[in-house]
């Protein structure tokens, strides 16, 4: 995973160095597409640091009593603006304002991370509803778009490190591969669980 953007990079560099640095609109670009691909790098060896950290139990969360909707529509404040370039109806809907135990930055995390992937994966004129629920003992929180959908076949996978349904258009997006499985984690920690329903 890191030698695709690593090759990039190498290459790139090796081509400005023989002499495609001359050319201003070429330097401009091949320096555009370095500092994309190394950014993905960084995130790409962050996210493998964060995942390791949280399966050797290294992360210890804070927990604390949390409003489920409050820390909800903070995080949806965050996408909104990514949301509406792509032209898309973001929504939270919440029968009650629950409060749960919950590490406050990691539970955002795991919010910011499945709206970011539903605001990326939903063709432009979709909608992206976030939902509270409140359950016995519990709360789901579920994230439910009018995206591009999943094939069954890939559905058991989807929470694996590195597993992408659509490897091409995942690096479109800059997805590293890692987000979905650190959300697993994550939402275990937290002694919850995590499920997906979705059709092509």
């Amino acid at each position: 995973e890191l030698r695709t953007p690593l090759t990039a990079v190498k290459g790139f560099a090796e081509t400005l160095l023989d002499g495609a640095m001359e050319d201003p609109a070429a330097l401009r670009n091949f320096l555009a597409i370095i500092w994309r691909e190394s950014d993905r790098m960084h995130r790409m060896i962050g996210e493998l640091l964060d995942l390791s950290k949280i399966e050797s139990g290294q992360v210890k969360l804070d927990f604390q009593k949390i409003s489920v909707k409050e820390h909800a529509a903070d995080v949806l404040r965050l996408i909104r603006k990514a949301a509406q370039e792509r032209q898309l109806t973001v929504q939270l809907h919440a029968s009650a304002d629950s409060v749960i135990e919950a590490d406050p930055d990691r539970f955002r995390q795991i919010l910011l991370n499945l709206l970011t992937n539903a605001v990326a994966y939903t063709p432009p004129g979709g909608r992206v509803d976030l939902i509270l629920e409140e359950s016995d003992g519990g709360v789901w929180v579920r994230v439910r778009d009018t995206g591009i959908g999943i094939p069954k076949n890939d559905l058991p996978h989807l929470f694996e490190r590195f597993y992408r349904v659509n490897k091409d258009r995942s690096r479109e997006s800059g997805g590293t591969g890692l987000g979905l499985a650190i959300v697993k984690q994550l939402v275990e920690s937290h002694h919850g669980a995590i499920d997906v329903e979705s059709e092509l």
